[in-house]
């Protein structure tokens, strides 16, 4: 992988996945019997530096009220600990998710990654394409990277997608800030 002048990661391939296209990033919430469902995704394509971020409503049939409470005490966790979307509110209707994710994927026939084994799951039975985890790129995370830690304190930069992504822990942990941190840990670890 090599930088340009201007610090763009260019296509190279760099481990033995192959080229590094775009990043995918998801947060989840919890829907009925305690199934997680995609709450928000966000792209980055590393060539054109186009991005996409949205959020998706819960899957029909699925309201708060009828949530069991276990469902209820996660997804409260979650936004005020992790990404701070409210579990009735989103941009889009679920339904429209896998649709959404395949379109704007299908121009790319590899390099796609994202961090995560069981996300990295996921979006390859969405897709029906091979979907990379970053985590298998040996020492581009450190144990400390893979740790949860404060935004605020390890990055200089952070991105906002106008969601008010911001939780009650000082944190911001939406998707957009998460594919442009990945990003960045590329841009080091290949030292451009």
């Amino acid at each position: 992988m090599h930088c340009d002048n201007n610090n763009n990661i260019r296509r190279v391939k760099f481990n033995k996945y192959g080229v590094c296209n775009v990043l995918v990033e998801m947060e989840l919430s919890v829907g009925k019997d305690c199934v997680y469902f995609c709450k928000e995704t966000a792209m980055l394509d590393l060539n054109t530096k186009q991005v996409m971020c949205t959020t998706y409503k819960p899957p029909e049939n699925t309201n708060w009220d009828n949530l069991c409470q276990a469902s209820k005490v996660r997804n409260i966790y979650l936004m005020e600990t992790v990404h701070g979307l409210p579990f009735s509110e989103g941009e889009n209707e679920y339904s429209e998710f896998h649709k959404i994710l395949r379109k704007i994927c299908a121009p790319y026939i590899d390099g796609i990654f994202t961090k995560g084994t069981e996300k990295a799951k996921m979006l390859s039975d969405i897709l029906g394409k091979r979907v990379f985890n970053l985590e298998d790129i040996p020492g581009l995370y450190s144990r400390s990277d893979l740790e949860l830690v404060n935004v605020e304190r390890n990055s200089a930069k952070r991105y906002a997608c106008f969601n008010g992504h911001n939780s009650s822990s000082g944190r911001i942990h939406c998707c957009l800030n998460k594919v442009y941190r990945h990003k960045s840990k590329l841009r080091k670890f290949y030292k451009c």
